[in-house]
Formats: C-alpha cells, sequence, structure tokens
C-alpha cells in the first residue's frame, strides 16, 4: 500500500516537471519576437530604476516581517512554542511555498506544530485565516486595479459596490455566525465529515477576541499596502503611466492569485502573464512590460530565498542551543 502511494507521488512529481518545463517553454516560443533586446534592458536599466530595485527589497522584506509576525501570533496559539521561534519559523515556510506547485510547501507548518506537540487541525485553520483575509485584500485590491474598466459600464459604480459588499458579507458572515455554523455543521452532517467541517468553523473563534482579531487584520491590511507600495516605486521608475496606482494595485492582485493556482515553483511564467496581461490593458509595451516584471519577480524571488535561508539556519543554532544546554 505504501509503495503503490510512494510511486503516485513520484509520478506526480514527475509530471508536473514535465509540465512546468513544457510551460516555460510555450511561454519562450510564443513571446519571442516580443522579447526585449539588449537596448531595451539598457533603457530600463537606470539609476532611479536600480533605486526602485533597493527600494522594492526594503518593502517586500518589510511586508514578509509583518506576515511572519501575523503568522506567529496565530502558530503560537496551537502550538507549544513561543511567539518569537513563532516568528522566526515564518520566512522559512514561505519560502518553501514558494518554490513548490500551488503553494503547498505551506503546509510543512502542520509538520512543525505537530513537531512541538500542537494541534494540527487548528493549525490548518489559522493557515485557512491567513489565506482568507489575504484573499479579501487582494480582491478588493483587484476591484481598485479594475475601477477604471469598470467605468466605461453605464452601471459601474453599482458593479464595484456591489461586488466590494460581497467581499465583505463573506468576511461579516464568517465572523458573526461561525459558531452557529459549526453547531450546524456537527448536528446536520454525521461521520468524520462533520467533526471535521464543525471543529474547522470552531477554529475561527479567533475572531471573538477582538485584540487578536484586529491584530491579524490591521497585519493583513499594512502588508498590502507596503507591496502595493513596493510595485508603485518600480513602475513609477520604468514605466511613467499617469494611472500608476491603479496599474500597481491591478497587477499586484493578478499575480498573486495566478501564484494560488500556478503549478509551476516559485510562480514562474504565471507570474508574468498575469503581470503582462494587467500591464497591457494600461497601454504599456511588451518589451519594456518583460523587463519590469522580470527584475521584480527576481528580486522577489532572491529577497524571499535569502530570508528563509537565514531562518532555517537561526532555528538550526537554536536547536544545537536548546540541546548543549539539556546536556549541561
Amino acid at each position: 500500500m505504501l509503495s503503490n502511494f510512494a510511486v503516485k507521488k513520484d509520478v506526480i512529481r514527475f509530471l508536473v516537471k514535465i509540465l512546468s518545463i513544457l510551460f516555460i517553454v510555450w511561454l519562450c516560443f510564443a513571446f519571442r519576437s516580443k522579447l526585449p533586446s539588449a537596448e531595451v534592458w539598457r533603457s530600463v536599466y537606470s539609476q532611479e530604476f536600480r533605486s526602485a530595485g533597493f527600494h522594492f527589497i526594503l518593502l517586500f522584506s518589510l511586508a514578509l516581517f509583518l506576515r511572519s509576525i501575523r503568522f506567529g501570533i496565530l502558530f503560537h496559539l496551537c502550538a507549544f512554542v513561543s511567539l518569537a521561534r513563532s516568528i522566526l519559523l515564518f520566512p522559512w515556510i514561505f519560502t518553501v511555498g514558494a518554490f513548490t506547485p500551488f503553494r503547498l510547501g505551506e503546509g510543512v507548518r502542520l509538520l512543525w506544530v505537530n513537531r512541538f506537540g500542537g494541534s494540527k487541525s487548528l493549525a490548518l485553520v489559522y493557515f485557512f485565516a491567513e489565506r482568507f483575509s489575504d484573499l479579501l485584500c487582494l480582491l478588493i485590491i483587484l476591484l481598485v486595479g479594475s475601477y477604471r474598466f469598470l467605468s466605461l459600464s453605464e452601471y459601474s459604480a453599482e458593479i464595484f459596490c456591489f461586488m466590494l459588499a460581497v467581499v465583505l458579507a463573506v468576511y461579516l458572515i464568517i465572523w458573526k455566525w461561525h459558531d452557529f455554523m459549526a453547531e450546524l455543521a456537527y448536528s446536520r452532517f454525521e461521520g468524520r465529515f462533520g467533526k471535521v467541517l464543525g471543529d474547522f468553523l470552531t477554529g475561527f473563534n479567533y475572531m471573538n477576541n477582538f485584540p487578536l482579531h484586529m491584530s491579524v487584520l490591521l497585519l493583513t491590511i499594512a502588508i498590502w499596502v507596503i507591496m502595493i507600495t513596493a510595485f508603485f516605486c518600480m513602475f513609477n521608475a520604468t514605466l511613467r503611466l499617469d494611472e500608476t496606482l491603479p496599474a500597481a494595485a491591478l497587477t499586484l492582485a493578478s499575480v498573486n492569485l495566478a501564484g494560488l493556482f500556478s503549478f509551476i515553483p516559485g510562480n514562474t511564467g504565471s507570474y508574468h502573464l498575469a503581470a503582462l496581461g494587467s500591464l497591457s490593458a494600461f497601454g504599456v509595451q511588451v518589451e519594456i512590460g518583460i523587463v519590469t516584471i522580470t527584475v521584480m519577480h527576481g528580486l522577489n524571488i532572491l529577497t524571499t530565498f535569502f530570508w528563509g535561508v537565514l531562518s532555517r539556519l537561526a532555528m538550526f543554532f537554536m536547536v544545537n542551543q536548546s540541546i548543549d544546554s539539556a546536556h549541561d
């Protein structure tokens, strides 16, 4: 049984690798006539662009730090580990997630919870809580970025308000009625499904703690405001659009939403397609867009990897110190 499962996992990994290679080859072939020349790279790579890249790294690092705090607050509630160590753990988990298909690598937090003797079901709920709050913010950012195109419709204001109301309503329903929905799940569904669904909804009890709930919510808002600023800095240095802020908002939302469904590690390819699609709506030339997005994606990956490795090394030394202390 276990051997068959291992074989299936190997086959799936092999297929994902093949699909990734084919997708990247197709992407290069599809845009072969649009690939930027050396002159385009030189024209974009100015002093202002280098300065914007430095600011992008700083802002992305700050957003990652706030993500670590948010993760640490929630992880500390479901595992017997200090808040400081919980915060320190996140950059490594985020890095593993960034380099795995569909960001499944972030599920390694369940292994860490198990290692520290915590609740895996609660950790799963808090993972969903992080992603759910991120998703709501991204949908709002997407609406802000696409308002220009909604304005082409006669009922643009109504469409915008309706979509925004739906997003907020979902959040409020989970906030105010998760207890009721959990009781309903326990009573209406028998067996394991009802228990899992009920336990899952019960995990949102952290929302009943107003300071904790507001901390998670405000940290999430701050994370995405910082990321919009990072995209704005890069676009302002290279693209010089009349509508830089909407372009930054639409591109940020597009690449992150695409990352949720990307089977390619590092969101490679899907990141570029989503960003180019957003920028083309604002009249950006494909060659200039490719240069800008390629540099941004590269800085994103390198910064993530840098902090992830530091996080892993710090955890390694902390574990060794605790072992040495126990021996003493």
